[in-house]
């Protein structure tokens, strides 16, 4: 199901039914992505590790998103 999601997510992205957010957001975004991790002392390499509620989180914007068909 995560698969399928995130691949509705990329078609909408590529056919311009779902926007990004701006080079700014998401550089703010990933720069407190690294501070919380570094915050927690989790190590970058563990970078791509989704914990349970980043999954449902992601999950749940992507079911949302009357864009995706």
């Amino acid at each position: 199901m995560f698969f399928e999601l995130q691949s509705k997510w990329i078609a909408g992205i590529l056919s311009g039914r779902v926007s990004l957010p701006s080079n700014e957001q998401m550089m703010q975004d990933t720069e407190d992505f690294y501070s919380k991790l570094e915050a927690t002392q989790v190590p970058k390499r563990h970078t791509h590790r989704l914990a349970d509620f980043q999954v449902i989180r992601l999950c749940s914007f992507l079911l949302n998103s009357s864009k995706l068909e």
